[in-house]
């Protein structure tokens, strides 16, 4: 294996270290998995012994984590009298942070299902008095899955799809759960199909997993899986994605965050590295407030805190950027309007123009009716891209979307200030966020042959 420096750790999310095909001691299978730069590592059991097993050991080492669960093929051999109450004590242990594995399996053993179903619903509900996620198992069980999670929707019930194997429309039920959606090895088998549904699954619901020793990624198939593999998924993820590992690593580690209270939620930033830009992150003021907007409560992005408690000055963004050419881009882009803060944009584009550098505006196109005049001509020259949101088709629409005032001119600013930027920015783009598989072709005529600007299609949740 090619030795995985980056500096973002990557997460296991299910390994079942206990498992009878480990023979060495854990601290041989840790010490591999760290000189891979593998960080968090969690631990799921499958029945009261393994859970029990799992409470012991993560309290030996300090990136392990538990989880504890009655797997659907042990829901067979385990007596549904106080199993429960059992499980409430081994959830109660530091450290254990899911009910999990836990599930449906109608794969090997059709005999109990009902059985399964009564665990599976006990087991739910002992997460939601614990406050806790749950790590689901799923084998030829789709569409009783999804029922039964469907019975819990508004509940707060929350966890994760371990190893996810669907095609893309159980993908679709998957995520309107609210759930999480793991990728194994099996991802990178040659003809595996689960590459087709990633670019319907948003990094921000991503987790990553070995579920060792089982299912050992490419070139390991067939044999014993470990964590130090997670790599390989990580690895393969970030080639389909087209972004860098460490962006890969980035989000599964704030997703772990958010699902399991793992680690804690990362500090603000005003510069942050995606691919291979670096964005700029110049205020969380806006002369809108979107409805899908995340401003005023976690302001995240790609595993990313924006909120910041105080604006940079063009030095401070600038301290940051000791060399320009390691970038491709630089981007004004935050959970706020960059052109509110003109000066600080133009004095930090003019340092990084002259050292050779492209830079981007991403916007809102708001930017001459918030300075009350043309703010373009200011630009030229230190801008070669412009991107410009396009929320709607329709004004009363469009102020909806984004809760402007009515008659105060946005919609037909926004529209102007495309078609006067053609004549000063090289290069305008229109944009709009939709899924992946939405129509926008009128969209797309509106901004090429009504605005005469370039098109993007910008998929939800996704870059």
């Amino acid at each position: 294996m090619e030795k995985n420096t980056l500096n973002w750790p990557a997460t296991d999310t299910h390994a079942h270290l206990y498992w009878e095909d480990y023979v060495e001691p854990v601290e041989e299978i840790l010490a591999r998995a760290e000189a891979e730069n593998v960080g968090t590592i969690l631990v799921p059991g499958t029945n009261l012994e393994t859970s029990a097993r799992v409470a012991a050991l993560v309290g030996q080492y300090p990136n392990l984590y538990g989880a504890a669960g009655i797997h659907p093929s042990d829901v067979k051999e385990t007596d549904e009298t106080g199993y429960l109450e059992e499980l409430e004590r081994l959830l109660s242990q530091p450290k254990m942070v899911a009910v999990g594995e836990i599930g449906l399996d109608y794969y090997w053993d059709k005999s109990f299902t009902e059985k399964q179903k009564r665990f599976f619903h006990q087991q739910l509900q002992l997460a939601l008095r614990l406050k806790k996620p749950v790590i689901i198992h799923n084998r030829n069980s789709d569409d009783d899955l999804i029922q039964i999670l469907t019975e819990y929707a508004g509940t707060g019930l929350t966890g994760v799809f371990h190893c996810f194997s669907g095609d893309r429309p159980f993908l679709e039920k998957a995520l309107k759960t609210g759930f999480y959606i793991s990728i194994a090895g099996p991802v990178t088998f040659k003809n595996s199909k689960l590459k087709e549904i990633l670019p319907y699954l948003p990094l921000g619901r991503l987790l990553t997993e070995t579920d060792a020793p089982f299912l050992s990624p490419h070139p390991f198939r067939g044999k014993r899986n470990e964590p130090a593999y997670v790599t390989l998924v990580t690895r393969f993820l970030a080639g389909q994605y087209q972004v860098t590992e460490a962006d890969i690593n980035r989000n599964v580690t704030f997703n772990t965050w958010k699902l399991f209270g793992i680690g804690k939620k990362p500090e603000p930033v005003t510069t942050y590295p995606i691919g291979h830009n670096l964005y700029i992150n110049l205020t969380n003021r806006c002369s809108a407030d979107c409805v899908f907007c995340d401003r005023k409560d976690n302001a995240t992005i790609q595993g990313y805190n924006l909120k910041i408690d105080r604006e940079p000055t063009a030095d401070e963004i600038l301290s940051q950027i000791p060399d320009p050419s390691a970038y491709r881009e630089f981007v004004f882009c935050g959970y706020g309007e960059p052109t509110i803060r003109l000066e600080e944009l133009k004095k930090i584009a003019s340092v990084l123009k002259a050292k050779g550098a492209t830079i981007r505006v991403n916007t809102n196109g708001h930017g001459n009716l918030i300075h009350k005049r043309n703010i373009l001509p200011e630009l030229q020259g230190l801008v070669d891209k412009i991107s410009i949101s396009l929320n709607s088709l329709d004004e009363t629409e469009y102020n909806s979307v984004m809760r402007l005032p009515a008659g105060k001119g946005f919609y037909q600013g926004m529209i102007q200030f495309a078609r006067d930027a053609r004549s000063v920015i090289p290069e305008v783009t229109m944009s709009v966020v939709a899924p992946l598989d939405a129509d926008v072709s009128d969209y797309r005529r509106f901004a090429e042959e009504e605005t005469g600007v370039r098109f993007r299609h910008r998929p939800l949740d996704f870059l």
